[in-house]
């Protein structure tokens, strides 16, 4: 398959959960992408600016060895929402106590 189609594919995957949970690719705290071939990574970085504008969160590039189902391109995401304050410290206590 040719990376810019699967790359489209698979942000408009991750746009669409984002959106379903109230976020959206402006959230992105960081992103990690995962390629089976690093001569993919132009051709993928342009779609992924078509995606992020001008958003530019902390990104990762791996080559790895192969993908499930015939994947050549994942990408994960750590997205930061706006949430109330005091459902901060309550993440963040049960993430000190190790929960």
């Amino acid at each position: 398959m040719d990376i810019k189609v699967q790359g489209k594919q698979c942000m408009e995957k991750l746009k669409g959960v984002l959106e379903e949970c109230g976020s959206g690719l402006e959230y992105v705290a960081k992103a990690v992408v995962c390629l089976v071939d690093m001569n993919y990574f132009s051709a993928f970085n342009e779609v992924y600016a078509q995606y992020m504008g001008e958003h530019r969160p902390a990104r990762s590039c791996l080559a790895v060895k192969e993908l499930p189902a015939n994947e050549i391109v994942k990408v994960e995401v750590v997205v930061l929402k706006k949430m109330r304050l005091s459902k901060i410290r309550f993440d963040m206590s049960n993430w000190r106590n190790g929960l």
